[in-house]
């Protein structure tokens, strides 16, 4: 008898199934990502810039409104499930893209004040492919996922409307806030026309960006960093559903090696002409986290940042190597040098480098959360909360405003500190004066400072 059980168990043992099976039934799970920017109020790029003959021109738009954004994109891919390892699927066009003929995707723009008695408004998006990506310069950088019949979803613009022939199912939602009314809320919706299941997220929009001051143009778009004892102010109006906002300021600089610099001196060069290289440093302050229900709702205190001239060039010596005077290995010098006479008195006439770019973005609560939820994790706790506002399926929709106000004025006080002054002598940039004669003269080292 005990020989029967032993048998019946060693048959009983090797014949049970050692087979694990670590993946779950497949199912389609759309991925769907969109961070919709609704721009800002401000002309950002400036005009009216005093000066009456410019060597360049930065009115890049050539008007004089707010540089409202009316490029908003939504990616939809699909998520992907197989027995093989992840890196042999993922360099699969059809294992990350859906055929677009099987998709439909629009978005429904909601007035909460009227949530379930009116019917949302459907705006069809335009399915933009490699080609108008391409020409819109926007491409897919190169890795491990596949590039092939790579394609986004856009929301249709004015370009897209034809006056001779109106389609009612195509709309203008250049501007996000549809005239200043940014209480609509947009849901992107997502259909697989194959399994007839829908994929949606919906988000509140942030209203565009508007300053108090500095402003692209005018006496605020001059930044008087001298090392005087006032600092400089930046002072946002507050945005409807902002909860944080993210400040930087961009110095923008040329650089020449020795070799370089000589032989411009050698040839007659006045100006930097050989081998120079066109470089910058970004200063970044700390976030600013709403929690005043006011500004929330874009009223309230403005959101402020100051900071002083010695603040700014103390951060520049850290970020820029120092030169021995005697034999630099660099020279350097702001970009974007004018004289300007200033006609209409709004300043003192003298030199100005146009080489500070002022960078803002406001985003929603739910891209704030996203962003805090993704942030390095430097606690004992290494698992990450996921963070998903997608329902039926995966991935993120939110909202930002994005202001970037190039080309701000550098004066000659700030110049002079930048060349000579204590902090900054050594970076070895350039000081510049007025020939008189629409010429400007540059030096370096001692003959700055005498």
């Amino acid at each position: 008898m005990k020989n029967y059980l032993s048998i019946f168990f060693i048959i009983l043992f090797f014949s049970c199934e050692n087979d694990i099976e670590i993946n779950d039934t497949w199912k389609d799970i759309p991925v769907i990502y969109a961070i919709l920017n609704s721009g800002t109020q401000e002309d950002a790029d400036g005009y009216g810039f005093e000066d009456p003959n410019p060597f360049t021109e930065f009115d890049f738009d050539g008007d004089t409104d707010s540089d409202l954004n009316n490029l908003h994109f939504v990616r939809v891919q699909k998520s992907f499930l197989g027995e093989e390892s992840a890196y042999n699927y993922m360099n699969i066009s059809d294992s990350i893209y859906y055929d677009n003929n099987n998709l439909s995707v629009w978005a429904e723009v909601i007035d909460p004040n009227y949530l379930g008695s009116v019917n949302p408004a459907q705006i069809s998006l335009i399915h933009v492919g490699e080609n108008e990506l391409e020409q819109l310069g926007i491409d897919k950088l190169d890795g491990n996922f596949s590039i092939d019949n790579h394609y986004l979803y856009r929301f249709p613009n004015i370009n897209d409307i034809n006056f001779n022939n109106p389609d009612p199912n195509v709309t203008d939602i250049s501007d996000l806030c549809q005239g200043g009314d940014c209480n609509h809320l947009y849901k992107i919706c997502v259909l697989n026309n194959l399994t007839g299941d829908t994929a949606y997220a919906i988000t509140n929009i942030v209203q565009p960006l508007e300053m108090f001051k500095p402003h692209a143009h005018g006496p605020t778009s001059i930044l008087k960093l001298g090392l005087e004892s006032t600092p400089f102010q930046i002072d946002i109006q507050p945005s409807i559903n902002a909860k944080m906002y993210s400040v930087s300021l961009r110095f923008n600089y040329l650089e020449q090696s020795r070799d370089s610099y000589l032989f411009d001196v050698e040839n007659g060069n006045a100006l930097p002409t050989t081998g120079v290289v066109a470089k910058y440093v970004d200063w970044t302050f700390s976030e600013v986290v709403i929690t005043d229900q006011n500004q929330l709702n874009g009223s309230g205190n403005r959101i402020k940042k100051s900071f002083y001239g010695a603040e700014f060039f103390t951060y520049l010596k850290s970020t820029i190597s120092e030169q021995d005077a005697s034999q630099p290995e660099f020279y350097r010098y702001p970009i974007n040098t004018f004289y300007q006479n200033f006609e209409n008195s709004q300043a003192v006439a003298g030199i100005y480098h146009r080489c500070i770019d002022l960078n803002i973005t406001a985003v929603n609560t739910e891209l704030y959360t996203y962003l805090n939820a993704n942030a390095p994790n430097y606690g004992l706790n290494q698992e990450r909360p996921e963070y998903n506002n997608v329902e039926n399926g995966i991935g993120h929709v939110s909202s930002r405003s994005v202001l970037n106000m190039n080309n701000l004025r550098i004066d000659k006080q700030a110049s002079d500190s930048l060349s000579f002054g204590q902090i900054t002598k050594n970076l070895n940039f350039a000081c510049f004066s007025n020939l008189g004669t629409g010429y400007l003269d540059i030096n370096f080292g001692y003959y700055c400072d005498n």
